[in-house]
């Protein structure tokens, strides 16, 4: 404990932060324990969902599809142009709602049609959750590909 203790103590102080760090009488940063363990608690409410936020934070993707390996995700307020995430294994690819076409990434070729296909059938409901995850709000699951 009191090595952790210490780690953060010069983490804080290195960085400067002065809403968790204070001056001592000697003029050295030290860290105010109490002001880091609040925001660790808050952050840490935050991303846990408590507080009604849950994975809503930036950078957060919820998976909106699975089938075969394949994970269908999307960004929370994404920019245009509306798009999806095609995860498998380590291949990752984003492809365009409308038109449907691939932006950017690689996958094999069975991954690539069976995903192509797979936003083709569910067009309209892609741009429904885009718009939902846009705005913030968490999108609807929709049906994998059979």
């Amino acid at each position: 404990m009191r090595l952790a203790r210490e780690r953060r103590r010069r983490f804080q102080a290195s960085i400067g932060c002065p809403a968790m760090s204070r001056r001592t009488l000697r003029g050295r940063r030290v860290l105010d324990v109490r002001a880091w363990t609040m925001a660790t608690v808050f952050t840490g409410l935050l991303n846990s969902g408590a507080m009604g936020y849950g994975d809503q934070t930036q950078g957060a993707m919820p998976t909106i599809s699975t089938f075969y390996g394949i994970l269908i995700k999307m960004y929370f307020d994404d920019h245009a142009p509306p798009d999806f995430h095609v995860e498998y294994g380590e291949h990752e690819l984003v492809v365009t709602i409308a038109p449907i076409r691939v932006l950017r990434g690689h996958a094999p070729k069975r991954v690539l049609s069976m995903a192509l296909e797979w936003a083709a059938l569910h067009q309209e409901e892609l741009l429904a959750d885009w718009n939902l995850c846009k705005s913030l709000r968490t999108p609807y699951p929709i049906e994998p590909l059979e």
